[in-house]
Order: C-alpha cells, then sequence, then structure tokens
C-alpha cells in the first residue's frame, strides 16, 4: 500500500483523465475548496488504467512528519514500482482520498470487499505532538491499497468508508479471508498490520 499526505489542492495521488495531457492547471480558492470537500475514490482493474495515475509534488509519506519536498521523481518512481508488482489477473488496486483535518493522521483498520463493493474503515489518531498543524485546517490522505481479488470496475457500485475515533485494534499480521456464498458472490477482507497504516 502506498499512502500520501497533500496540503495541495490535487490529492497526493489521483488518476489523471482518459486522454488529457498534464498540465498546470490555475483554479479558484472556490473551486479548490469544492474539489477537495469530498473523499474520492477509484477502482483499477488494468494496467492501462493505472499508467493513468499521476503524483502530486507536493505531498510526503502518510506517516512523515514533513511537509512535501517536492521530489516528484522519487514519487513517481514509487509510484511505477507498486503498479509494475501488481498482478491486474489477480489484484485489483483501490486509490482512496480521505479529507482530514491536519492535526490528525488516519490509520486503515480494515479493508473489505465484495463482486460489487468495496468498504474500508480507519482510526483517527492525533499527529505527533511535535509537529505543527492548524486546528481547522484540512489536508488529504491518499491510499493506493492492492487488493488480492480480480474485481472490475464496471461491477462495483457500493464504496463506503468509516473513521472512529479511536485507534485500530492492531493484529501482529495481515490476514485475508475470501469465501464464495451459495449465490457465488464473492467477498473479502484485508486486516491492516501491527504498523500505523
Amino acid at each position: 500500500m502506498l499512502r500520501r499526505r497533500s496540503t495541495a489542492t490535487q490529492p497526493a495521488i489521483r488518476l489523471q483523465e482518459a486522454g488529457s495531457q498534464e498540465a498546470e492547471q490555475t483554479e479558484t480558492d472556490e473551486e479548490s475548496h469544492h474539489r477537495l470537500g469530498y473523499d474520492t475514490n477509484e477502482v483499477i482493474d488494468t494496467a492501462a488504467t493505472a499508467a493513468r495515475l499521476v503524483t502530486n509534488a507536493d505531498s510526503t509519506d502518510a506517516d512523515s512528519d514533513d511537509t512535501g519536498d517536492g521530489d516528484t521523481d522519487a514519487a513517481d518512481s514509487e509510484l511505477s514500482a507498486f503498479i509494475a508488482a501488481t498482478d491486474f489477473e489477480t489484484e485489483t488496486l483501490y486509490l482512496e482520498t480521505n479529507r482530514v483535518e491536519q492535526c490528525y493522521r488516519l490509520s486503515l483498520c480494515y479493508v473489505s470487499w465484495q463482486d460489487n463493493g468495496i468498504h474500508t474503515s480507519y482510526g483517527r489518531r492525533l499527529s505527533p505532538y511535535d509537529e505543527a498543524c492548524t486546528a481547522d485546517r484540512k489536508v488529504t490522505e491518499t491510499r493506493l491499497i492492492r487488493l488480492p481479488v480480480a474485481l472490475s470496475a464496471d461491477s462495483i457500485s457500493s464504496v463506503g468508508t468509516s473513521i472512529g475515533s479511536a485507534r485500530c485494534e492492531r493484529v501482529v499480521e495481515t490476514r485475508v479471508n475470501e469465501s464464495t456464498d451459495r449465490n457465488g458472490t464473492a467477498s473479502g477482507s484485508m486486516v491492516s498490520s501491527g504498523g500505523s497504516t
């Protein structure tokens, strides 16, 4: 999983529009505020779609204390390596961006899925005490999650996110549970590992 945090008007990792060239965008404060007013998600089920993922130079690792060093080459390399390690015959990428108050961080507790939906659950924790933040300012946290199942983006009709005010219950290792019900509907879940996510 890749985790990035951004204070910019664009999420740290985003799916570029099909056929568009990356260009410098100028927007009003109202336009950028409106766009960042909503959490976003994308199901990426092919290498061709994954090739449209781009990074934002103004982002950092979500657990890092720095504010963004503008090193797009390192971020692009990390993203490219993550995509290259994905087998789209048996895996799917799920891109999720959530807004959070600048003084908090999100910890991914679990991801669950079915053929037609994906759900994530997060715990919200305070940022480190020595990290400067502004109480009423929002930032985005973006996660690119590799799911160990081949899902069709066209079949996903339901996505959901819950954010609790407590930390996640930690487990020793990642667990993947998959099953098929009597109607042939596949489902599964991944529980976060012991570290911060």
